[in-house]
């Protein structure tokens, strides 16, 4: 029995564990290790995996990974969870899809509080889009596709970005629509 004392540890009931004082995790790899998964996580869909498995990670680095955004109807969904409320989330990492349709708020309240994009698809119909707010979607290396229907993408002087503009950077593009 004193044997068994030693190899786990008896926890403390007054002790109160939460996000922002989790309990302290004991992982198979060393610190080094733990702190450069960190600093550099490989993936979105990675990440959001890591912050559900271990509640360690998330107060370290809050980012919350959304694989699929969509806004039709004038409601945001991001993985089929409700994003209206975007002033009280954290920073938001978007990899996958953006779908955008039939809605009457405004994308660049949503892109305010994007710290990364790793897009793969892009779907907007009836907005009115920046151009840095077009090249902030459009920035990952991974882009495939984009629909843009009855939309105008426009630069900080209100001239319109033309076609040749708009694909310049995406260079592994698959399909296209307007």
């Amino acid at each position: 029995m004193n044997n068994y004392r030693n190899i786990v540890a008896v926890r403390n009931p007054n002790v109160q564990n939460t996000f922002q004082q989790p309990h302290r995790q004991k992982f198979a790899f060393q610190r080094p290790i733990i702190k450069y998964i960190l600093q550099n996580p490989a993936s979105g869909k990675a990440w959001k995996k890591l912050i559900q498995t271990c509640k360690y990670f998330f107060p370290k680095y809050p980012v919350y990974p959304i694989g699929r955004v969509t806004g039709q109807y004038g409601k945001w969904d991001g993985d089929r969870e409700n994003l209206d409320q975007i002033e009280e989330l954290p920073p938001l990492w978007l990899y996958g899809d953006f779908r955008y349709f039939y809605a009457k708020k405004d994308i660049s309240k949503l892109i305010t509080n994007v710290f990364r994009c790793n897009l793969r698809s892009l779907h907007i119909d009836n907005q009115i889009l920046s151009w840095n707010d077009y090249q902030f979607l459009t920035s990952s290396a991974s882009f495939e596709s984009i629909f843009i229907y009855n939309c105008s993408i426009k630069y900080s002087d209100g001239t319109i970005v033309t076609m040749d503009k708009l694909l310049e950077n995406i260079h592994s593009l698959k399909d296209f629509g307007m």
